[in-house]
This record gives structure tokens, C-alpha cells and sequence, in this order.
């Protein structure tokens, strides 16, 4: 027997706040909330920050996999030994960034989640976890005799993030049925829902009260356990592992820890089932996003330059680069320019641009300069790799790779054939070709496979970048 992520039927039993309509791809609306009172539209100061060496109050995934041979693990860890986390885990298409799947999850002290992407038994891509800080529709958690699975996943790559929400001062220790429960009141008695959030493909675009919230310190109870919940820790860790079962391919990379996503003294209260996005912290009062507030988040992922190495032109199908832009359709959306065919920044995306409604009109790409050296130091004729003269490298989606599927594909053994055989290895410079503009996204590298008994094992690693 299996049993589906919490539905917005259950969602709505749970917090009791009345109807509530809800689309695979985040439109959610609300009736208003009798006793939500206290919750305040606080709109985030402090840029968020990413670490890659520390722990992160959220977490993004650069990718996942999934049909075709490939499936992906997922792995979250609450390192605090002293603080529960209530956390989202949201998939984004890896096209043009719209939400594929949420759910929130539970996390006690010292508390790992695993769950996995996967073809299920009856042919289609879900979510399923075994794990029992995952929820199940009954109000119960999963376990391997109850595992918990997503609706169908129709988007077969894309990236994840996990939202720090709330963290009580609380072990929770074998208790994420009355941690939920209590974050279920948190939430309903904290958030003040006064009018319908309404969102387009995962993004708010109307008025609404941001369930980001101020009023802390109280205290919730579910059965004899007591929680208080308090802005989330910066206790989260990480790794996301894809897997070719077809080919033989394993990779494993870290995820990028983010912190400031929630400034000290806030906390969230998405519920269950909501559409959510770490860039929502640049929500105003007025209920639209705010170019101003959000530059400076996207700022934490600009690059200036990224080397990355090369073996020959054989070996890179098996040596990829891949980005991942997550801040991409938002940052177009927060300017909202005011006639049609105007474009955002074009020296960060080039053409993305939205119509008179203000939409997307395209997704837009950065293009960078491939600057090829060889073990002998040696440069590749520069004339041969200029934008003028031959294409660069145009990352048009939200998740794009060097080299076959199953994302969209920017082609680098293109540059080593023109570079011409005495390029065999080396290592290749990527240089924003917008003079003095930053490339915006996470760069990561798939490079040096080896057989290991009978398996390709490949190094999923963060290219030398500035």
C-alpha cells in the first residue's frame, strides 16, 4: 500500500482555514483565516549568501534526473543537535523554472531525509520516500511499509531547492507527527490570509499577504509535545546523487548551502502543498516581487570567470559543464517592464524579454566565451572562437549542459574540434561574453570517469570560478 504527498484536501483539514484551490503548477488561493491575526508582510534586507563550505539554512540542488535510465537520491541532514527544522523541498522544471512538485518536511535534530525521483512501478516518474519526516495524507508519516509518492513527474530535469521555514528550540526526537501538527497551528494562527495569493507558474503576480512572519515566541502544542518555532537554524546539509542505470553513470555532488534567506527573527509559514521559492523573500508589502531586493540575491551567484578541464573530444561526452540559473524567470518578472519586447539586463540575459502583459515572453540566455588552452600552455586561435566569427556557449535554460541529455545542451566539443588536434587536454576558460558582466548561475563540473567493477564512477565537482 502507498499513499500520496499530502493533498490540499488534507492540507486544508489540518489547518482548518477553509477552501482552498490548488494546481500542480502552484496556483493556490486561500479563504480568509478567523483567527490569523498577527502575521506582518515583512519584506528581506540582508542578500541572502551561499557557502560552499558551511551549513545553509536552505539549499539548492544544481539538478535531478529522472526517465530514460535515470533516477536521483536526494539527501537532507539537520545537523543541529539542539533545533528541529520544518523545511519545503520544491522541484522546478530545469526549462523555464515553473514548480513541478512541493512538500514540506520534518526534521528533527540530527535528522537525515532521503527520498528518491524515480520511474514507479506503473511506469511514471514520482517522488518517493520511505522516510518518516515525510508526510502522508492521513496525517501520518511515511514508512517503508506506507512510503510517501508525488503525483506524476512530467518534467524530466529540472533543480530543487529546500526552504528553511521555522525551527523550533526542540530535539523533536522521534515526535514529526506532533511537529507537524504544531506547525500546522504556527502557521494558521501566525499568517494572516486576508486575500487569495495568486500565482502564474509558480510566481506570485497579484496582492497577498507573504507568509513571512514576525510575530514569534508563542507556543504550540500537539498532544502532551510543546513547540515554539523561531527563525529557521543555519543547520542544513546536503547531497543530491544521479544516477544512469542504463549507462552505468553515478554522480554525487553537495548541494549549495544558502543562507539569510530568512533574516533573523522571522520565520516562515508555507503550508503544505503551497508554491514557494527562496526568491519570494523579495516580496514588498504590495504583494509583487522588487527588482531592488532581488538584484542583490541573484548578485550571490554572479561569476566572472570558470576553468574547467578537458581530456579530448571522446572523453567530454563523460566531462560536462552544467548551470543552473534559479533566479532567471524571477528576476524578469520582479522588473516587469511596462511595454512589450523589453528586455531585463540584457547584459546578464540576453533576450529574455516580456510581453505586454508583462510575461515571459522568452527565456533568454547568457552567452560565454570559450578560451581553449592546452597542458603547453598554448591558446587556441582567438579568432576561431569569436562570437563574431563562430557561436559561443548559449545557456538558454534554467538548468543547461555541456554535451547529450537530458537537458538542454550547449555543445563544448564543438570548440575542441575547431581547436584542432594538438587540443587534447587542457583546460578550458568561460568568460561572460558582456564585457564586465557577471555570469549568473551555478557552475558545476562532470569530469573524470573511471571504471570501478563494471560502473562509470564520475567526479560531480564546483569548477575553479571568480
Amino acid at each position: 500500500m502507498t499513499k500520496k504527498i499530502l493533498s490540499t484536501v488534507a492540507a486544508a483539514a489540518i489547518l482548518t482555514t477553509g477552501a482552498m484551490a490548488y494546481d500542480s503548477m502552484g496556483g493556490m488561493a486561500f479563504a480568509a483565516a478567523a483567527t490569523a491575526t498577527t502575521a506582518k508582510n515583512v519584506t528581506a534586507t540582508t542578500p541572502i549568501t551561499k557557502a560552499y563550505n558551511g551549513l545553509g539554512q536552505s539549499l539548492i540542488f544544481p539538478a535531478y534526473f529522472v526517465g530514460n535510465g535515470w533516477e536521483t537520491n536526494l539527501r537532507v541532514i539537520n545537523t543541529s543537535s539542539t533545533n528541529a527544522v520544518v523545511a519545503k523541498v520544491v522541484l522546478y522544471s530545469g526549462k523555464d523554472s515553473k514548480e513541478v512538485r512541493d512538500f514540506n518536511i520534518y526534521l528533527s535534530a540530527n535528522d537525515e531525509w532521503t527520498g528518491t525521483i524515480k520511474v514507479d512501478s506503473d511506469g511514471t516518474a514520482k517522488l518517493i520516500s520511505t522516510d518518516d519526516s515525510s508526510p502522508l495524507t492521513d496525517g501520518t508519516m511515511a514508512s517503508a511499509a506506507h512510503p510517501m509518492k508525488s503525483d506524476a513527474i512530467t518534467v524530466p530535469s529540472g533543480y530543487i531547492e529546500v526552504i528553511g521555514l521555522a525551527s523550533p528550540a526542540s530535539t523533536a526526537h522521534a515526535d514529526h507527527v506532533n511537529l507537524r501538527k504544531a506547525y500546522a497551528k504556527f502557521a494558521k494562527a501566525e499568517r494572516a490570509i486576508t486575500t487569495p495569493i495568486q500565482f502564474s507558474n509558480g510566481v506570485i503576480t497579484s496582492t497577498a499577504e507573504f507568509p513571512y512572519i514576525t510575530s514569534l515566541g508563542k507556543v504550540y502544542t500537539s498532544g502532551t509535545s510543546a513547540y515554539t518555532f523561531g527563525t529557521p537554524v543555519q543547520s542544513l546539509v546536503g547531497d543530491v546523487r544521479i544516477t544512469d542505470t542504463a549507462n552505468g553513470k553515478d554522480m554525487d555532488l553537495q548541494g549549495i548551502r544558502v543562507n539569510n534567506v530568512v533574516e533573523t527573527g522571522n520565520a516562515l509559514a508555507y503550508i503544505e502543498g503551497e508554491a514557494a521559492n527562496i526568491a519570494d523573500r523579495d516580496i514588498a508589502a504590495a504583494g509583487t516581487y522588487t527588482g531592488a531586493q532581488m538584484a542583490p540575491d541573484a548578485n550571490a551567484f554572479d561569476t566572472n570567470n570558470v576553468w574547467m578541464s578537458y581530456g579530448d573530444t571522446s572523453s567530454m561526452v563523460n566531462n560536462q559543464l552544467l548551470v543552473t540559473s534559479p533566479f532567471k524567470r524571477i528576476l524578469a518578472i520582479a522588473n516587469k517592464p511596462a511595454t512589450a519586447n523589453t528586455s531585463y539586463t540584457a547584459g546578464k540575459f540576453n533576450g529574455l524579454k516580456t510581453d505586454a502583459n508583462k510575461k515571459i515572453a522568452n527565456y533568454g540566455k547568457f552567452s560565454a566565451l570559450a578560451l581553449i588552452f592546452d597542458k603547453s600552455e598554448n591558446q587556441a586561435s582567438a579568432s576561431q572562437f569569436s562570437p563574431a566569427s563562430t557561436p559561443v556557449l548559449n545557456f538558454n535554460y534554467e538548468v543547461s549542459a555541456s554535451e547529450g541529455n537530458p537537458v538542454q545542451t550547449d555543445n563544448i566539443s564543438y570548440y575542441l574540434n575547431a581547436a584542432g588536434s594538438a587540443f587534447t587536454s587542457g583546460y578550458i576558460k568561460l568568460v561572460n561574453t558582456a564585457t564586465a558582466t557577471a555570469m549568473p548561475g551555478i557552475f558545476t563540473q562532470m569530469m573524470a570517469t573511471e571504471p570501478k567493477s563494471g560502473t562509470v564512477v564520475t567526479n560531480w565537482i564546483f569548477p575553479a570560478q571568480n
